[in-house]
């Protein structure tokens, strides 16, 4: 799943450039600790993409809904221990 959040992290508009390197860094980290069954890194990387694509839900379109399939994939993880 992480790997459809970065392929819907692409096609969002309007995302400043130092936003979307720190999501896109998060998020392969997150990738990295899932692979290793990381999972407290994991939650640890998730987190702040959630936070940062909550931010920007009031200025860029996707960015709430990306931010809920975020927050969703850290519920997941946390409940079966990814």
């Amino acid at each position: 799943m992480i790997d459809q959040v970065r392929s819907d992290l692409a096609k969002l508009a309007g995302l400043p450039k130092g936003e979307r390197n720190d999501i896109e860094y998060n998020l392969s980290r997150a990738r990295e600790a899932a692979e290793k069954g990381d999972q407290p890194r994991l939650l640890e990387k998730l987190n702040p993409v959630r936070d940062i694509l909550t931010a920007l839900g009031g200025s860029v379109l996707g960015a709430h809904a990306l931010a809920e399939a975020v927050g969703t994939l850290a519920n997941r993880a946390a409940s079966v221990g990814l």
